[in-house]
């Protein structure tokens, strides 16, 4: 279950993705995944990295045809 999963820190999966942090912060604006705050520490972000994955699905695979075609 997505809510048993322990949360990672959004610089983990920007890490995971391979992605810059102002390209990390565009993704996010779109709102493609839920974010947390942690209520530990109110300056970090948080996720769940399977909703990352989810919410990125369709554009991951848009992109894997474009590579393919291209």
């Amino acid at each position: 279950m997505a809510s048993e999963e322990p949360m990672i820190r959004l610089a983990e999966a920007q890490g995971r993705l391979g992605v810059s942090k102002s390209k990390m912060s565009r993704i996010v604006a779109k709102g493609l995944f839920p974010t947390y705050k942690n209520h530990l520490d109110g300056r970090e972000t948080l996720v769940r990295w399977s909703e990352v994955q989810a919410g990125l699905q369709p554009t991951l695979k848009q992109a894997k045809r474009q590579e393919e075609s291209g």
